[in-house]
């Protein structure tokens, strides 16, 4: 139907329309109905070039509404796969043409006929997703590291809930992999051991062991490659340095764990390791910033200080003594280091009621009190009962000036904004999901959006989420904070609206915040509202849950949901869904009696709105339930119009395995809704 309404059925010679030139392919639909108008007559022939080197299959099959058709409608997935792997237009790859009408034909680079047309709308090429929002932009990495959004994860080392789950260093290297660059470490004292030079090369060497298990289900390099890189890692602190460290002296061992709860815990060392061993396979990463919940007394801060120089080496960022003067130094400036956060006061001593960088405010009170009311059911142990009691009272922390110094961020609590953005650049706040919703009630959000131009902010899960549930980032993005850490280990959908905003600028985990954001006029940051509309037609390849190879046929039905931040500064989830298709993965078609559903949306803040889809299977309502399939998350500013195929993503955020070729084709209209002032 829309070859024929694009190309028209008949042609002036009044035969059937079996091709289309590249003259029409870019007035007609490019520019008429993709919006592409900066698409040239020369790009649409490199295309059709890529297009016409396909295989395409030349025999009947069997569509959802059990009519005979060309196998291009069917088998497009078979046809896209050869799209999908290449980006570029001009590294395709012959692979032996054919043609559905006349085999032995001399195919004409000129025209493609609808089997490739068809292929072509499912295509990488045709992604909803802009290209150019998608692709890593150098240029754009030079400014202060203020202004930008950074991937961060919240309690990174935790495999589950926030009380009784397991802590792994495997899961530092799934959140980098992830594309997260901002990890956090809760760190307390984990007791005193006497270590000798020998036990520690071997404590080394099975650490770097466990790191090679690690890294071959995360990198496509060779074991030999691995080996050697664990190898050199293992001989990077020279003999003097261990000797000297590691003695028959009984050695503080800080360890990570969430405190007063019943997760395990692990060495803060094995994190270090992992994230050097990270940091050499990729040494042009843009910086991994270490997010410090520091509870360790002097001793073992010492030992931390002694172990980030050791391991990290040249990785680890150390401040000049003038940076605290100035502005923040950009992540281009910062590439290939890891940074830290934490505290770094001009003295000693930090007056606790001053310093709020930590995840331990008041919105934890509930998950402490959780904690403790577990304990108490499982064990009597003093030290649990007493993380009941709320634990307000003022007192003064010593930091380490050894560890102070390889600190960039400073942690501090905030009085006002006014006084805030006067403070050093690299002062910086941190706010619960609960504090910044109330921000924005409080009408401060524009101040808080003026602050992050300079300085950082980050915000965390509150307290409750004991089950590592998230919270949307959107609204604290539209605050302008840079870091909104999220629980990694938990895949739900606000985990997979993160995915979505960091999908931009190659995955580097930084994106440029919008420039609504980055002026200091408070009109400009209003935005005109967008009029969304959205039609989901088709389907294609979409897998079973979880990318299972066996079970009955699925019936996907696809939930649309945008989520904005409205003018009255309140956060707003809208969403539709389809009718579902019963038992048709391979090709479904979304319609109802009389035309296909459009989705119409109108949305106030598209500088941070997120669209998002989510592929689900209908149960049967008795024994099964609806299960997930896979979901895109688009951010509104990448977001193109016209017929587009939306590439599906996993749980992980991939596409691997039977999720390769798995996309939607859908039906995108915006339109700028004027906005009239008043005089």
């Amino acid at each position: 139907i829309l070859w024929n309404n694009l190309f028209g059925e008949i042609m002036n010679n009044g035969k059937q329309r079996l091709n289309v030139s590249c003259n029409s392919f870019l007035e007609k639909f490019l520019h008429a109905k993709q919006g592409e108008t900066h698409t040239t007559l020369e790009q649409v022939k490199r295309l059709f070039r890529k297009l016409n080197q396909m295989e395409m299959p030349n025999h009947a099959a069997v569509n959802n509404n059990n009519h005979t058709t060309n196998t291009a409608n069917a088998l497009v997935p078979s046809i896209v796969s050869s799209t999908s792997r290449n980006n570029s237009y001009d590294n395709s790859i012959h692979n032996g043409n054919t043609n559905n009408d006349n085999s032995n034909s001399v195919i004409d680079d000129s025209r493609i006929d609808r089997n490739r047309f068809e292929a072509y709308l499912l295509s990488k090429e045709n992604d909803a997703f802009s290209p150019n929002r998608e692709r890593f932009d150098r240029r754009l990495m030079t400014r202060p590291i203020s202004e930008y959004w950074i991937n961060s994860s919240h309690n990174t080392y935790l495999t589950g809930d926030q009380l009784t789950s397991h802590s792994s260093v495997d899961m530092y290297m799934n959140a980098l992999y992830r594309g997260c660059r901002c990890l956090e470490l809760d760190i307390w004292d984990g007791g005193d051991t006497i270590v000798s030079t020998t036990s520690t090369s071997a404590s080394m060497a099975s650490s770097g062991a466990a790191m090679s298990m690690t890294m071959n289900s995360q990198l496509t390099s060779s074991s030999s490659q691995h080996q050697h890189q664990l190898q050199s890692q293992q001989q990077s602190p020279s003999p003097a340095s261990i000797a000297q460290s590691y003695s028959n002296a009984p050695q503080p061992i800080p360890v990570v764990w969430h405190g007063h709860t019943m997760t395990s815990k692990i060495l803060f060392v094995d994190i270090i390791k992992c994230l050097k061993t990270f940091m050499d396979f990729h040494p042009l990463t843009y910086p991994v910033i270490l997010s410090f919940e520091n509870h360790c007394s002097i001793p073992y801060q010492e030992v931390m200080a002694h172990e980030l120089e050791t391991i990290l080496g040249n990785t680890l960022y150390i401040p000049p003594t003038d940076s605290k003067m100035g502005r923040l130094p950009s992540p281009e400036d910062l590439r290939g280091m890891i940074v830290v956060k934490g505290r770094r006061p001009d003295g000693a001593i930090i007056d606790d009621d001053e310093d709020e960088d930590s995840d331990d405010g008041s919105d934890d009170d509930t998950e402490r009190k959780t904690a403790s009311m577990y304990s108490e059911s499982t064990t009597t142990t003093s030290a649990n009962s007493s993380s009941s009691k709320p634990r307000k009272q003022r007192t003064k922390t010593k930091i380490a000036p050894a560890l102070a110094r390889l600190t960039l961020f400073h942690g501090c609590k905030l009085k006002n904004f006014d006084e805030s953005i006067q403070s050093p650049s690299h002062h910086m706040h941190s706010f619960s999901e609960n504090k910044v919703k109330k921000l924005f009630r409080q009408g401060a959000s524009r101040m808080w959006a003026i602050y992050n131009q300079s300085h950082m902010s980050r915000t965390y899960p509150a307290g409750s989420r004991v089950d590592s549930s998230n919270y949307s980032p959107v609204l604290a993005w539209a605050g302008g904070c840079q870091m909104v850490a999220l629980n990694f280990q938990t895949q739900d959908t606000p985990l997979k609206i993160n995915d979505g905003r960091f999908r931009q600028n190659g995955q580097c985990g930084y994106v440029l915040k919008p420039t609504t954001l980055a002026l200091k006029d408070e009109l400009a940051l209003e935005n005109a509202p967008v009029s969304l509309s959205v039609r989901v037609l088709t389907g294609s390849c979409l897998p079973k849950p979880r990318g299972q190879n066996t079970g009955d046929c699925i019936s996907p039905y696809v939930k649309v949901t945008v989520f904005d931040v409205k003018k009255e500064e309140k956060e707003s989830v809208i969403s539709f869904t389809t009718n579902s298709v019963p038992d048709n993965g391979y090709f479904p078609i979304w319609h109802n009696a009389m035309d296909r559903e459009r989705f119409t949306f109108m949305i106030d803040n598209a500088d941070v709105a997120v669209l998002h889809f989510e592929v689900y299977s209908k149960g049967d309502g008795v024994g099964t339930k609806d299960e997930f399939i896979a979901f895109a998350s688009i951010p509104m500013s990448c977001l193109r119009q016209g017929y587009r195929s939306i590439q599906l993503m996993d749980g992980n955020n991939t596409r691997n395995g039977p999720f390769s070729y798995a996309s939607l084709l859908v039906e995108i209209k915006m339109m700028r809704v004027p906005v009239i002032v008043e005089i």
